[in-house]
């Protein structure tokens, strides 16, 4: 059977950064296997920094997420109508459905794309096998999430695993950081970013863990700290930096940045540690050895893809990995897959990492 050569290829991966990036290796290889082809991504407007004016995207297309939850008749008309009517207009042959999800795969079909992959099984949730006329059921070798993208490519005949991803940086995110760096750690300092916080409490370390790792980092290693975040998290940050001022450490809060000058600042440093976010896995995208702490997710299938890490997760308990946002326990099991995660084991990583 001749493959299919597609000259109009949608993307849908929504959100979130993580997942973005680890479907990133899918629009790199589209975009070497198809060199002609139109290739769009939808995907909402939180994450969207990462993809606007992608070198290998040839047209972005942008939901306003919380404007359009709030759904109002005159937003259906002036805008959701609108939107739909731009994607029709493309006459996508193909349209990949990364999410999984009723709402992604809504998009594909919408869309009007003749060919609408996605996958089969327990990748395709909710509605989404109704709305996907092709469906692939990832080989049971492909556990890692950014595999399990990859093998919704073979429709098109790409078979060879070649896990590479763009990450666009531009110079004035470059020299946004540049200053800061130069005034907030004159001295030159090598860095050890640090992500605290994490949109799930089953992903995110006690307070406590940061601050003794972090002074053993500084004061055992000679490195400096600076801590990233993102809205909402500034108290948090400010807590743990003061905790650790307090105890003679020197870290830096980073300023605030949009995901290409977090990009920039990640390239800046010689380690990054945190739990399944966003941002680790930006770091490891970059080639930057990361310390990668998990918990209610499952590390087999959302580590940072990058042979430069060090994993930690208690594979012991019996709820590991339980996908909950929220421990379920209130007795002393709770949050028992990070409690257990001692500082020394940590550091262990961080070593081994530096040292390489």
């Amino acid at each position: 059977m001749k493959e299919m050569e597609p000259k109009r290829i949608l993307i849908i991966r929504l959100s979130a950064i993580g997942d973005i990036i680890h479907t990133l290796p899918c629009l790199n290889a589209l975009r070497q296997r198809f060199p002609g082809a139109y290739i769009a991504w939808v995907v909402e407007d939180f994450a969207s920094d990462l993809l606007r004016g992608h070198p290998q995207l040839d047209e972005l297309f942008v939901i306003p997420k919380k404007k359009w939850r709030k759904l109002k008749l005159s937003t259906f008309y002036r805008e959701i109508i609108p939107f739909i009517k731009r994607l029709r207009q493309q006459e996508f042959d193909v349209a990949f459905d990364f999410q999984g999800l009723t709402k992604s795969s809504i998009i594909g079909f919408l869309s009007g794309a003749k060919m609408r992959v996605g996958f089969a099984g327990e990748d395709a949730r909710e509605l989404s096998s109704l709305f996907n006329n092709k469906k692939v059921t990832p080989p049971a070798s492909a556990r890692h999430v950014v595999k399990r993208n990859y093998s919704l490519l073979r429709t098109l005949g790409i078979n060879n695993f070649v896990p590479e991803a763009v990450i666009p940086i531009d110079d004035e995110s470059v020299s946004y950081i540049d200053r800061f760096l130069a005034e907030a750690n004159p001295d030159g300092k090598l860095l050890v970013a640090v992500q605290v916080a994490a949109g799930w409490e089953t992903k995110q370390l006690p307070d406590e863990t940061f601050v003794e790792l972090g002074l053993r980092i500084e004061k055992e290693l000679g490195y400096r700290l600076i801590f990233i975040w993102g809205p909402g998290e500034e108290n948090l940050i400010k807590r743990i930096v003061i905790a650790i001022k307090e105890l003679g450490g020197r870290p830096i809060i980073a300023p605030p940045t949009t995901l290409r000058q977090l990009a920039a600042l990640l390239r800046r440093c010689k380690l990054v540690i945190g739990g399944d976010t966003g941002p680790v896995h930006l770091a490891g995208a970059l080639g930057v050895p990361v310390v990668s702490v998990f918990g209610g997710s499952d590390a087999a299938r959302n580590a940072p893809y990058t042979s430069r890490q060090y994993i930690l997760q208690k594979t012991e308990f019996s709820c590991v990995p339980c996908w909950r946002t929220s421990c379920p326990f209130k007795d002393r099991r709770y949050l028992q897959c990070l409690r257990s995660i001692k500082v020394d084991e940590i550091f262990r990583g961080v070593v081994a990492l530096l040292n390489e």
